[in-house]
């Protein structure tokens, strides 16, 4: 099965229809990944089933998670090569994206891969997660990560970034949620709650994920 007819039947499973534009869209995405990181390393997922289920539908899992509408503010952060944001924006284009990360080799990729896609409005910044609340405090609807920070530190970090109801999306392993329960004073710190957990398999493989959804400020 190629990759594009591999995209499309698990993105189906996730209740995601994707058009041939949108499927155009991720078979240069896919490319351009594998050509850049045969020189710059940017993930260790180099095959195009690994990059279409770990990477992509991985990615496009966290819509069970977001309450999309038009103008949506999200944030993207330790954002890598794209992930989560750039297939989450590819699909629902109505929202307004920010990608955040602190290798300059990836942020000279996201800026390629933007260009390359034609995906305009999408805000790219070289930044420290701790760094961001001074030029991003109060400003967006929701934060997403697939970055291996703790719980605690996005939560630190993170909900700062957020206006009052905005959302923390994290998804990890099964072990995810005995983090969270350690973090219960980081919760009360970050003036946060738990709003939902998604048990998750991604379609076509056996890997289990947790989503965990907080909202800051739910008083």
């Amino acid at each position: 099965m190629g990759p594009l007819r591999l995209l499309s039947d698990r993105a189906k499973e996730l209740s995601i229809t994707l058009t041939d534009q949108q499927l155009s869209l991720f078979s240069a995405y896919l490319k351009d990944l594998k050509r850049w990181n045969r020189v710059h390393n940017l993930t260790a997922i180099r095959d195009d089933e690994g990059i279409v289920l770990k990477h992509f539908i991985d990615s496009l899992s966290y819509l069970k998670a977001i309450p999309l509408r038009k103008g949506l503010r999200i944030i993207d952060i330790g954002t890598g090569a794209g992930f989560p944001g750039l297939p989450i924006r590819i699909v629902r284009p109505e929202i307004l994206l920010t990608l955040i990360d602190s290798s300059m080799k990836k942020i000279l990729f996201l800026r390629h891969i933007c260009r390359a896609l034609g995906l305009e409005d999408i805000e790219i910044v070289q930044e420290r997660f701790e760094n961001l609340e001074g030029d991003f405090g109060n400003s967006f609807d929701i934060l997403i990560t697939r970055a291996l920070s703790k719980v605690k530190d996005v939560l630190r970090y993170g909900a700062p970034l957020l206006k009052k109801g905005g959302l923390i999306v994290i998804s990890k392993g099964p072990a995810l949620e005995t983090e969270v329960r350690s973090a219960e004073k980081d919760m009360l710190e970050a003036g946060a709650r738990i709003r939902d957990i998604i048990d998750i398999t991604l379609p076509g493989s056996n890997l289990k994920r947790k989503i965990i959804v907080f909202e800051k400020n739910y008083t």
